[in-house]
């Protein structure tokens, strides 16, 4: 059987129309071309028809497949509640900060009591560093 009369899945539409939209994106295909050309993407049923929305454009390379995993949690969450950034939980960013602001406090008492001389902050630098860190491991999200 030829390719062009295989099915084509859920997967294959939507790799076509993301193709159409980096096209789109490029400047060769007009709002409305990409609109008509996704529909009919989402409508094909073979290979066939969806080899021919794109038989006019020129090849791309393919984009990364998506894992996954990452679509479902993608699909799972709303759009409007997707975080705009890294999600810090609140208790590591009161410790990171926290920590931060000691640090910075013990090496302005060493410039003015030892300038130049031993270094003695980097000692509660590493211990307390070391438990910030372990907290921000332990609560990273999964």
């Amino acid at each position: 059987m030829d390719r062009s009369q295989l099915r084509a899945g859920d997967a294959d539409r939507r790799q076509v129309a993301d193709e159409l939209q980096r096209h789109y994106v490029e400047g060769r295909l007009t709002s409305d071309e990409l609109q008509e050309r996704v529909r009919q993407a989402m409508a094909a049923r073979t290979f066939g028809e969806l080899d021919a929305l794109l038989r006019d454009l020129p090849a791309q390379p393919a984009a990364p497949p998506t894992p996954p995993a990452v679509e479902a949690r993608v699909a799972e969450q709303p759009a409007a509640s997707a975080p705009a950034g890294p999600v810090v939980p609140p208790d590591v960013r009161a410790n990171a900060v926290s920590y931060a602001l000691v640090m910075l406090l013990l090496v302005a008492i060493w410039l003015f009591t030892t300038p130049g001389g031993y270094f003695w902050p980097i000692w509660p630098m590493l211990g307390w560093g070391f438990a910030v860190a372990a907290h921000a491991l332990a609560r990273r999200p999964r």
